[in-house]
């Protein structure tokens, strides 16, 4: 199956709709059977899995129990950015998930229907069958028609909205059902003229159905509209630009508040030097820019400064770059404690000058974004044997962060290093195919060591396309090598 691409008569592209599809339910343990929980005012033992797990040189493997409850699987650890965390919480948890059913046979259906679809139509009709993490699909086909549906299935709540913990003892707070396919967004043809996505869906679905209490910032959609609508038509070099675009419109909102108060505080002539390196800025987060890495650790550091004594160190670390810890809104809160917030800025832009000194030099021309947001990609061999580092590619210097366009998320305890960032890029040319260019990080071989293996990689870090040929006749004339198959 082809999951992202076109066939001769439409195109499409993905992204994750950021649904919110996982509850946490608090169960009741009965205190004198630990087996069994509370459930409709009666005590009923969970069901009990016991996961044989092998290891080598061990006769015998290692049994997990697994207790599964009316609201899913009970839970004791959690995972942020590969690292994984036990509970801090008292008593029991289970943790319900669309994707526990996956109906595998259903999206395999559903992606065969999409690859052979030739309308909006017989699109849609593949893309109801999907059981996925819901997904924004836009569409286009070869008559000039466009559209925005969303594919998979997002939890109808009978009880809150799945921002917080759910209590776990009765039916009545359990999912109702998972949305049917008429209950999610779809949007075609629209006046705009155009559709488009950057995980953010500022529609609505229809019926009131809720995408997300908890979302990630509009930033990098509020940037995309901008481009769509900043004129009629668009050539693929105009494309490229915006996948390729590292415009942050946070720092664009953010940063002439944090300097107007800033500069208002005592001692702020101090960094003269520095605020008008920031006040300069054209907000572009380039790979280049030192405005830009200050801004950055500035933010960070004002965040740490006014967290750390209200949450503490710990878990202000598992939620670094987390949507509860919203920068502008906890600067909008201090609105009446204006002098209070002077001191914080001037005191975490100090230690933002002090980071940047210790970490990278103390010339600040070597504070680019770069010398601190790399990414690598990283094969699992090498995490266990040094020797297997050669298997990797990187590390390269990148621009962005998880707020521009252009995505380029990290990781702050990782020194920054990028773990997010666009999987793939097309941009297709539906009047003739044989026009359409992609780039792939990576490489098109799985084998290490082969001459495919790793040589797109700096295409895709420069920002450099392929062409992605379609026709019989261009493949032929553009042809490697032919590998044939004989039967004997």
């Amino acid at each position: 199956m082809i999951v992202i691409g076109h066939n001769e008569n439409i195109a499409w592209g993905l992204t994750n709709v950021t649904a919110d599809t996982i509850d946490l339910f608090e169960l009741e343990v009965n205190p004198e059977n630990q087996n069994q929980y509370k459930y409709n005012g009666d005590w009923i033992d969970f069901e009990v899995i016991e996961e044989q797990i092998t290891v080598q040189n061990k006769s015998e493997p290692i049994v997990h129990k697994v207790l599964i409850s009316k609201f899913g699987p009970v839970v004791e650890y959690f995972d942020k950015n590969q690292r994984y965390y036990k509970f801090n919480l008292p008593g029991k948890y289970a943790l319900q998930w669309s994707s526990f059913k996956p109906e595998l046979q259903n999206t395999i259906t559903g992606f065969v229907k999409i690859n052979k679809a030739f309308n909006w139509e017989s699109f849609r009709d593949g893309i109801k069958h999907l059981t996925i993490n819901p997904q924004n699909f836009i569409y286009g086909d070869v008559k000039g028609n466009i559209g925005h549906q969303h594919g998979g299935r997002i939890p109808i709540r009978n009880y809150g909205d799945g921002a917080t913990i759910t209590p776990g003892t009765d039916e009545k707070f359990n999912w109702k059902s998972l949305s049917s396919f008429d209950q999610l967004f779809a949007l075609y043809n629209p006046k705009d003229s155009f559709v488009y996505t950057a995980n953010f869906n500022e529609d609505k679905a229809p019926n009131g159905l809720l995408i997300a209490q908890d979302r990630i910032e509009p930033y990098r959609q509020i940037r995309l509209k901008k481009l769509m609508q900043s004129k009629e038509k668009f050539s693929i070099e105009d494309f490229k630009k915006f996948q390729l675009d590292r415009y942050t419109e946070e720092a664009a909102e953010l940063l002439p508040i944090m300097l107007k108060h800033l500069k208002s505080a005592k001692k702020s002539g101090e960094y003269s030097n520095f605020i008008s390196i920031l006040e300069e800025w054209d907000y572009h987060l380039t790979k280049n820019s030192i405005a830009g890495t200050i801004f950055k650790i500035w933010h960070q550091e004002t965040l740490e400064f006014i967290l750390t004594p209200l949450v503490g160190v710990e878990i202000l670390k598992l939620f670094y770059e987390s949507r509860p810890f919203n920068l502008k809104r906890i600067i909008d809160s201090y609105h009446e404690d204006v002098d209070e917030l002077e001191d914080i800025l001037l005191n975490s832009f100090k230690n933002t000058i002090d980071f940047l000194t210790d970490k990278l030099s103390s010339d600040y021309k070597k504070w680019q974004w770069g010398n601190l947001h790399k990414l690598t990609l990283t094969h699992p061999f090498s995490l266990v044997n040094k020797d297997a580092k050669v298997l990797n590619a990187g590390p390269f210097k990148l621009g962005g962060d998880g707020n521009t366009l252009n995505n380029g998320s990290y990781d702050r305890l990782s020194n920054y290093n990028v773990i997010v960032g666009p999987s793939y890029r097309q941009i297709h040319d539906l009047s003739n195919w044989d026009k359409s260019i992609g780039a792939l990080p990576g490489g098109q071989s799985g084998l290490p060591f082969h001459k495919h293996y790793k040589d797109l990689i700096k295409l895709w870090v420069k920002g450099t396309y392929i062409p992605y040929l379609f026709s019989r006749k261009a493949i032929s004339d553009n042809l490697e090598g032919i590998f044939k198959l004989i039967p004997i």
